[in-house]
This record gives structure tokens, C-alpha cells and sequence, in this order.
């Protein structure tokens, strides 16, 4: 048998299909690039910074409702002098002053990690995208900046 019968036997038989590493077989894929045991990940920084909009609007109402809890506590101090109520009425106060301000301190460090990995999955997509294109063009003896020359 002559090599190109050979050849023509396995194309045919599809035994000279080659696969790549880490790519699922065609009736597994997903429509995504992955690895077969690992989970999908499909990041959208559209997301990502909705999320820290959130957080930073969660911390704008807790930020009011602070300001809300000082506004009705003004002047009850003075106004129910000699209640037995006025000391625990000023540690509920303080208790909720506290838990406000845990919010908004967790709120701010939501927003900050999470408009940071918005950026930096963007960079990487960039960054990715910038390597490959160079890299197509070092393989065709252009550069990334200029125009790919005829051959």
C-alpha cells in the first residue's frame, strides 16, 4: 500500500484528526473554552462593575440612613433628661452607628475589588489579544504596528 492510500485509508477512518490539549470532543463542548473538570468561567466586566455600582449605592442609603438616626436622636438627650430609657436609647444609637459604619466600610472594599478585577480582566483581554496579534504577526515576518506586507 502506497503512502497516499495509507493516507487516504486513516483521513477517512478519522484516525489522523489531531487533538489539541484541553479541548473537549465535540459532542461534550460547551460553547466555551475549558478545561474538562473545571467550571465555565464566563466574566463580564459589565458585571463586575454593576456589582460595585451596588455596593456603592448600598453604602450612599447607609450613609443617609447615619444621618437619618443623628437628625431623630438630636436633642433626646436633653428632651428626656432623668429617663431611665435616655442611657439605653443613646447605646442603641452607638449600636447602630457602629453597624452602619461596618457597612459602609465593607461596601467601599466591595467596590474597590470589584471595579479592580473589572479592570484587570479588561487589561488582560487587551493584553491577551495585543500578545496574539503580535505573535501572528512575528510568524509572518510583520510587525503588530504596521500593515502586514504582501508576499
Amino acid at each position: 500500500m502506497s503512502f497516499k492510500e495509507e493516507w487516504a485509508a486513516h483521513k477517512a477512518s478519522g484516525a489522523a484528526r489531531m487533538q489539541l490539549a484541553h479541548v473537549l470532543p465535540a459532542d461534550q463542548a460547551t460553547g466555551k473554552a475549558s478545561y474538562a473538570d473545571d467550571p465555565v468561567l464566563d466574566i463580564s466586566t459589565g458585571a463586575l462593575r454593576s456589582v460595585a455600582r451596588a455596593a456603592t449605592a448600598v453604602h450612599k442609603s447607609a450613609k443617609a440612613a447615619v444621618t437619618t438616626l443623628d437628625t431623630a436622636h438630636g436633642g433626646v438627650a436633653s428632651g428626656a433628661a432623668g429617663f431611665a430609657s435616655t442611657r439605653t436609647l443613646g447605646k442603641v444609637k452607638t449600636s447602630w452607628d457602629e453597624r452602619l459604619c461596618a457597612i459602609r466600610e465593607r461596601c467601599d472594599k466591595l467596590n474597590d475589588a470589584f471595579s479592580s478585577a473589572a479592570g484587570l480582566h479588561d487589561g488582560n483581554e487587551v493584553d491577551v489579544k495585543q500578545t496574539f496579534e503580535s505573535r501572528i504577526a512575528s510568524l509572518h515576518g510583520t510587525s503588530s504596528d504596521s500593515p502586514s506586507r504582501e508576499r
